[in-house]
């Protein structure tokens, strides 16, 4: 179904808000995605291949276990199988820096004013970006209290990114996190979000008073969204709804569907972008691929460089490049990002 006319609105409205230089953004996993880091479901395989790999006579067992409906009770039972050490070593290696992976999309998501930034990836991509620019920053992962609750004291702060410190605010751990502070599995899920966690109040106080711009998120991590739900009931903003969700849309998915899902549940509206699906081959009897769909998402890019532009970002020449990073540049960045991470190991 195409997008409607709705959508053009919407946009503009989102454009207004980013312009007040007060929202955050919500990095999810289809950022990262695009610059070659695993999903949610392709870090299940890759788990499932770790337990195979030191437990060979379990493929059959475990197969059965990655059939299971509930993905976190499979993240669980799969980190218990690898074991802490290797699960950490399994997270590094996959979510470290690595000099290839920035693209133009995290360029212009960090030219953005946004006034922090939140984000359930492990990646540093945030990071890594917004080094470039005239701007102060500092991350921080759940578990550091006093950090959090600077965050929390940031939001009723009537500062701009230009005059005030930019927060990365890791969600769920970040790739080189202690093990027990990596939130992935069942387990890890009840200790994040369970009552009187500092985090998820910081994560309450700021869909209650901010406007939270969603980019590249899923919306099935439902512990995390359960907050937005209660705020939504509890502050009653249905009339005016102050969150946005930037969405792709498939070919023949309902736009309606999807925008009334998020507007009554959690009161997020929608933004929508193209997503053109690549099959190779489709079966006329059954009207479904028969192989693996290839999804192409740079029209995400290009909405992203679109409200970059057109709402005063940092340094416009950053938000119009549209060439690929040199290597020159992509190496420098690399090394940044690990020297800083050692320099916080030492600490």
């Amino acid at each position: 179904m195409p997008i409607d006319n709705q959508n053009e609105e919407r946009k503009e409205k989102l454009k207004d808000i980013i312009k007040t230089k007060d929202s955050l953004a919500f990095i999810g996993a289809g950022c990262s995605k695009q610059c070659g880091y695993p999903y949610w479901k392709e870090l299940l395989q890759l788990m499932r291949e770790e337990v195979i790999r030191l437990h060979p006579s379990r493929e059959s067992e475990i197969d059965i276990l990655m059939r299971e409906k509930d993905k976190l009770w499979i993240a669980q039972e799969l980190r218990k199988s690898i074991g802490e050490e290797s699960f950490s070593s399994l997270i590094k290696k996959n979510f470290e820096p690595k000099r290839e992976a920035m693209n133009q999309l995290y360029r212009n998501l960090v030219n953005i004013n946004f006034k922090h930034f939140l984000t359930t990836n492990y990646d540093t991509l945030i990071e890594q970006s917004i080094r470039f620019l005239p701007t102060n920053f500092d991350h921080f992962c759940w578990y550091e209290e006093e950090k959090v609750q600077n965050f929390i004291r940031s939001l009723t702060l009537k500062t701009t990114p230009n005059n005030s410190t930019r927060y990365i605010f890791y969600l769920h751990g970040r790739f080189d996190s202690p093990s027990n502070n990596i939130v992935l599995s069942e387990r890890d899920y009840a200790r994040r979000y369970k009552e009187g966690n500092l985090a998820s109040k910081a994560i309450w106080m700021t869909a209650a008073i901010k406007n939270v711009i969603f980019i590249g998120f899923g919306f099935e991590d439902f512990d995390l969204l359960n907050i937005f739900r209660e705020v939504k009931w509890e502050l009653g903003n249905e009339k005016d709804p102050r969150h946005f969700a930037i969405i792709g849309l498939k070919p023949n998915e309902d736009t309606i569907h999807k925008r009334n899902y998020l507007l009554d549940k959690y009161g997020i509206q929608s933004v929508f972008y193209e997503v053109k699906v690549e099959r190779d081959e489709f079966c006329e009897t059954c009207k479904r691929p028969l192989f693996s769909d290839e999804e192409n998402h740079d029209n995400l890019e290009n909405l992203i460089s679109e409200i970059a532009n057109t709402t005063g970002c940092y340094i416009r020449e950053y938000a119009l490049q549209d060439q690929t990073i040199s290597s020159d540049e992509s190496h420098k960045i690399f090394e940044y990002t690990k020297r800083h991470i050692e320099e916080r190991e030492r600490e």
